[in-house]
């Protein structure tokens, strides 16, 4: 098996009966290269103020590890949770990730301003780590509330908003 270095794919190679190679693609790696190295990929989201992610690990449907939840603001009251923010990697492969997501949590109505201002920092830092140019839209979409969709030859990334008990917000990066 060869590594077609330039693509990031894995490829094989076969000599068929008329002494002609073939070759062709055994699985594509991801586009965004920090997702070829999970330990690496987490070590380098936790300098994103997000920590203790869980270990790489299957859970019956994907390949899974997420972050404890980033707690900032004020606690309302004792009952409701502070604003929060989590990151979650996933794939339906083993050895690299396929997507990333961010969610941002609104417990505290009051402090939206402050809650969409952390989340948009994090999510610049998140697309920086990546090595990822951010889509131009993104501010925009995330402190509108507007979704957005964006598509390059590296990534699809997704702006999301759920208004609902909890209003959220997500921003979801595929690798291609």
């Amino acid at each position: 098996m060869l590594w077609d270095i330039a693509n990031g794919e894995h490829v094989r190679s076969l000599i068929g009966r008329d002494g002609l190679f073939w070759i062709f693609s055994m699985e594509a790696l991801p586009r965004i290269k920090l997702f070829r190295n999970i330990d690496n990929l987490i070590l380098k989201l936790s300098d994103n103020e997000i920590h203790n992610f869980r270990p790489w690990r299957f859970d019956g449907y994907r390949w899974i590890s997420f972050s404890d939840y980033y707690y900032f603001g004020d606690q309302p009251q004792k009952n409701i949770l502070q604003n929060n923010i989590a990151c979650y990697i996933s794939s339906s492969v083993e050895t690299y990730a396929q997507d990333l997501k961010l969610i941002l949590n609104i417990y505290h109505h009051a402090e939206k301003l402050n809650a969409v201002n952390t989340f948009t920092r994090l999510a610049l830092k998140t697309f920086s780590i990546l090595d990822l140019i951010p889509p131009q839209n993104l501010l925009t979409s995330i402190a509108t509330g507007v979704e957005h969709e964006y598509e390059n030859d590296i990534h699809f990334t997704r702006i999301k908003v759920v208004e609902a008990h909890v209003p959220s917000w997500r921003v979801v990066i595929e690798s291609k």
